[in-house]
């Protein structure tokens, strides 16, 4: 076997950099190997592999997990030198699903080349060798219940309030309503802790990189809601939105994220250590039929293999259908265009709706500026709490931020019918 895994065509499936930076995330503690569906053979490299198997001893040991820890243990092994060691912990383990991937699929086809060899020298029969390369691509991930229970509790990595890190939300509304300047400023918040539209009041929001990439609108309408937003930052916040924020002007280069993976893997290479990544909309990003199941659906699975992959959490935003807009109903999940596959597959669904004449009144607000104020929030939650929707008000340029008193009044509305229900349920149930 040791020939054949030298020979050229073995050679060719084999990528040392991506094994060594899927170690380094594990050393690093950037991600645990209970997330990872691999064994030792999957990795070529003979120091690799004895990596990969002292982390996997220690975390089945309930063992900590880091630099010298890990090279205390293999430095006695043979295939162990300083200079490999250092180059696996310098390498950048931020994609680690994408290198998880390249990793097994390279170990399939050597597999698949050594099966070969195995049924030209008549090692095994072609039906078995088949039967072994069909396994081989067929295999689920299992969860190691007791791994689980016993280890470590499980904490929910939120991005923005109930959108957790390695899924998929949709932000949706009718067209002009907003969505891209929330989102700029949904981005804003990420990258700085600048928050103008009120995400931290309802629960911590951490900060992290952030990828936006725009398809709707041309480079200078993009640069001017920038120069308009960069107005609105605190001077001591902009170098951390400089540092943290990336944006992508894409229109007329959005590609199709029905193409194979192309388009996915575009959007993977750069935006790989984002805690956030946004895509404005989705229906620049996708040649497909909306209405479609299947199209719909093979959408949604590249959206989430680009969440997997990166860790990051995936905002799309997307238009309300015309049935939504003419019904009052945008608040809806149920109100996002196209097949219902798209609300059903995202773990998240914000929506933007402007204010009617009859909540302007309400509020005392003049009918005539009904249309400066939007309500954000959530039609669909599944890893939190609803909370209460936000009122937003449009400032210059368009900028959205919190309409204080009327979230204070929001508010008290909303705390005065849970003291009444409250009042209500202590009834007792004979009081008749």
């Amino acid at each position: 076997m040791a020939n054949i895994l030298n020979n050229n065509a073995v050679l060719s499936y084999r990528d040392i950099s991506a094994e060594r930076a899927l170690l380094s995330g594990l050393i690093g503690r950037m991600i645990n190997i209970r997330d990872i569906e691999l064994s030792t053979h999957d990795f070529y490299d003979a120091l690799n592999r004895t990596i990969y198997g002292a982390i996997a001893e220690l975390e089945a040991d309930g063992e900590p997990v880091d630099v010298i820890i890990v090279r205390n243990k293999i430095k006695g092994n043979p295939t162990f030198n300083d200079e490999a060691y250092a180059d696996v912990i310098a390498s950048d383990g931020f994609n680690y699903k994408e290198y998880e991937r390249i990793i097994r699929e390279n170990a399939w086809k050597r597999r698949e080349l050594i099966l070969f060899e195995d049924v030209k020298n008549g090692k095994i029969s072609v039906r078995d060798a088949l039967s072994n390369m069909k396994r081989q691509h067929k295999s689920f991930k299992k969860m190691d219940i007791l791994a689980v229970v016993n280890g470590p509790e499980r904490i929910i990595d939120f991005v923005l309030p109930g959108l957790p890190r390695k899924s998929v939300g949709l932000l949706i509304s009718p067209g002009g309503t907003g969505k891209s300047m929330l989102a700029l400023s949904v981005g804003g918040i990420i990258s700085s802790g600048h928050d103008d539209i009120g995400f931290s009041t309802i629960s911590p929001v951490k900060t992290g990189k952030v990828s936006l990439f725009l398809g709707e609108d041309p480079d200078e309408i993009d640069e001017l809601r920038m120069q308009e937003f960069w107005t609105t930052i605190p001077p001591e916040k902009r170098q951390l939105i400089a540092e943290n924020m990336q944006i992508f002007p894409c229109l007329g280069d959005t590609g199709d994220l029905l193409d194979g993976g192309t388009t996915g893997d575009r959007i993977i290479s750069v935006a790989g250590n984002s805690r956030l990544i946004i895509i404005d909309t989705l229906s620049r990003f996708h040649l497909g039929e909306e209405n479609e199941r299947k199209d719909a659906a093979r959408v949604m699975r590249e959206l989430e293999r680009i969440a997997l992959t990166t860790s990051a959490a995936v905002l799309i935003l997307h238009h309300i259908s015309k049935a939504a807009v003419l019904t009052g109903q945008g608040d809806k999940a149920e109100a996002a265009r196209g097949s219902n596959v798209f609300v059903n597959e995202s773990r998240w669904v914000a929506f933007l709706k402007g204010m009617g004449i009859k909540e302007a009144s309400d509020f005392g607000i003049d009918k005539n500026f009904h249309s400066d104020y939007v309500r954000l929030g959530c039609s669909k939650l599944n890893y939190s709490k609803f909370f209460v929707d936000i009122w937003l008000k449009r400032g210059n340029g368009g900028i959205l931020a919190a309409a204080d008193d009327l979230n204070n009044k929001n508010k008290d509305e909303n705390d005065k019918e849970k003291n009444y229900k409250k009042e209500y349920e202590d009834i007792p149930e004979n009081w008749a």
